[in-house]
This record gives C-alpha cells, structure tokens and sequence, in this order.
C-alpha cells in the first residue's frame, strides 16, 4: 500500500500550500474495516488498498466535522444548564451524521466501530447493533491495525486521507468505494471517522466509456466525433491510420476542417447539427498534406435529453458508394 500525505491550505491564502509530501509503502495482509466521517474542509491524501483497488482520480467531498464533546460541561454551577448544553450538542451531531448522504462510521483509536449513520445500514445491510464494536478490516479489507497507525501519523492537524478500495457487505459482496478517514474527539481522544462514497456506478460508467473506445479502435471504418463547434473530440485509430497520423489521440481537439475543407462544408455540418443525415463523396486532407477521395457520412449526435450536442462522421471508400453513383445526399 502507497500513503500519501499533503498539508492542507494555508488560511488566508488558498494557493500557498506545503509541497512536502512524505509516501510510505506498507504491505499489510489483514482486513479493514469502514468509518464515515464528518470533517472539516482539510487537505487530501490518497490510499491505495489491496491488490484489488481501484484508483479513481476523483476527488472525494469532505464533510463537516463539528468538534462536539459529549462531557458534560458546567456552566455557572447549574448542572441544568451542563445537561442542555450536552443534549443540544448531541442533538446536533446526531441531525448531522444522519442528514449525511455518505455512510459515516466512527471507530475508537483502534479501528472498532462505536457510532453510524442510517446510510451505513443501506451501504453494508449491517444494523447499528450488529456494527456495534465491529472491527474496520471487515468493511474495509485492507485497512488493518498496522494501516490504522500509520495513517493515524498522517492526521495530525485537520488533514485527511483517501482511500480507494472494496467495501464488503454482510452478505459478503462487494462494491468499488471512495473512503475519506479523519480524526475526532468524540468519545476518545484520536477516534477515526470514514466517510464512505460508493462507487460503483461511477466505475461501471467509466467501465462502458472505454469498451466503447476500445470497440470504436476495433471497428476498420475510420471515424470521429466533434462538439458543436466542429472540433474533434473522439477519434479512432483506423481514421489516424487512414489520414498518416501515429496515433488517434493527435486529432483530438483539432478543427474538423484539417480532415474536409471544401466549399459548403461549412454548411453541411450546420444541417447535420439542425438534425439531418448527410452523406457525400468529399476529398479529405491526409497530415501530409495530400488529398484523397472518400465517402463521409455525418449525423448528429444527441445527449440523453435528445437534444444535439455535435456530429459523428464515418469515411470509407469512395468506391462503396450504392450502385456506382458517385455522391448521394441523405436528408
């Protein structure tokens, strides 16, 4: 396992912040086990866990630590007053963690659970009573004694750690999560807190990008797609092979028109954004400067509210062309 550690910002001044970063490698074979947090806006650290780890450059959302101490405090010498000012503190914290989207574990300096939110009963289907002591390692595989005291070094002054790893659920299945573990004084003096982001659909969606980058490189049809500008933001492989480029990703962010610049191009692509379907043999410009003849099909592309958000276009053969006519419109 990899730590790393950064100072949080400087207050007064968000850009001047402490470039010193210290990395400890540990090798743990223990489980881990879960905490949610509630904790201030401090610096991040990143975690990676097991060998099965995601690590997902995401930032993660730190929560609101409020520093509550549930000792009783006296004020004035009336122990009426020390009562309400403890229930309305615990009040508060209890709103708090339960108003919390995240599931939010607190666990004693040792790493044994002593407080929940009701988002850690939906996450682990673990009721609080069944949580009540439980160590961290079995929520969180990987997060062991030996991780808990290094990590534990890390959070002195309001800083924070981040962990990308596998939660297991009671059933024992598992999900992709983004950890953020901070200290408190709750019930002891050096109680962690792990706030815990599930992850998983966020990973599925990734997953599904690249099976569709990879399928657009497999395909030998050269092709690309452009924003609304006309700018290219996705390209295949086939189309770099096609126009002399070593790889896809030098088109990337280039105007469309260093592919096809002919009269009406312009108003072409202004049709096919408007919604129509465009085919035509066009000449295409190779990075060598050279032109050759193809078959470009342009259709709009539309976001999931429908609506048009750039255009996708396909080259092939000119010789492909239906039954030997040498351009055809589609509207």
């Amino acid at each position: 396992m990899r730590l790393w550690f950064k100072n949080r910002q400087i207050d007064g001044d968000p850009q001047a912040v402490d470039e010193t970063t210290s990395a400890i490698k540990i090798q743990s074979q223990g489980d881990a086990h879960p905490n949610d947090q509630v904790a201030a806006a401090p610096e991040e650290r990143r975690v990676v866990v097991s060998e099965n780890a995601n690590s997902v450059s995401l930032p993660a959302t730190p929560l609101v630590t409020p520093s509550v101490s549930l000792e009783p405090s006296i004020t004035g010498g009336s122990g009426v007053i020390a009562s309400s000012y403890k229930s309305d503190h615990r009040s508060l914290y209890k709103q708090l963690l339960g108003g919390l989207y995240d599931a939010v574990l607190v666990t004693d300096p040792k790493g044994h659970v002593i407080d929940i939110n009701n988002r850690v009963t939906y996450f682990f289907n673990y009721t609080p009573e069944e949580t009540w002591d439980l160590p961290i390692s079995t929520l969180i595989p990987g997060v062991n004694t030996a991780l808990i005291s290094r990590i534990r070094e890390g959070l002195s002054g309001d800083r924070f750690v981040l962990i990308d790893g596998q939660c297991v659920r009671k059933d024992r299945s598992t999900f992709a999560a983004e950890i953020a573990i901070s200290s408190i004084a709750l019930m002891n003096e050096g109680d962690l807190v792990f706030s815990i982001r599930n992850v998983e659909r966020r990973f599925a969606q990734m997953q599904k990008l690249k099976s569709c980058q990879n399928l657009l490189n497999h395909v030998p049809t050269a092709a690309a797609a452009c924003d609304s500008e006309a700018k290219i933001k996705v390209a295949n492989a086939a189309l770099a092979r096609l126009l002399g480029y070593a790889q896809a990703d030098e088109l990337s962010d280039k105007p469309f028109s260093v592919v096809w610049n002919e009269a009406g191009s312009s108003d072409a692509i202004h049709r096919v954004l408007a919604g129509e379907l465009w085919r035509e043999t066009v000449q295409v410009v190779k990075a060598s400067g050279t032109r050759i003849q193809l078959t470009l099909s342009l259709a709009p592309e539309l976001n999931v509210r429908k609506k048009t958000v750039g255009f996708l276009a396909a080259l092939s053969p000119a010789s492909v062309v239906t039954l030997g006519v040498s351009s055809a419109k589609e509207t």
